[in-house]
């Protein structure tokens, strides 16, 4: 389903939060611009078929030579706009 607006307030402070932390920038990932975004509570939090379907999503997103995975959970962040999120 999609996020409510608290939702996406929550992920945004969360991502500021993470790209503020000292080693941000010299993670391989973050230096390549493959970092992305799931809905953890959703695929991660209870054992079921969700935590299967995550778990492909994950799989999708280390084995994709693409930017973004074709059937997709997730999305790709832009780096660049996550280092100029607010400190927090």
């Amino acid at each position: 389903g999609e996020l409510s607006p608290e939702e996406v307030e929550r992920t945004i402070r969360e991502l500021a939060a993470l790209a503020s932390r000292d080693g941000w920038p010299t993670l391989q990932a973050v230096r390549e611009g493959n970092v992305y975004a799931m809905n953890g509570s959703w695929y991660f939090s209870r054992p079921g078929p969700r935590l299967v379907d995550g778990l492909e999503a994950l799989a999708l997103f280390l084995n994709s030579s693409r930017s973004q995975p074709q059937n997709s959970v997730g999305v790709k962040l832009n780096v660049n706009l996550l280092a100029k999120l607010p400190r927090v």
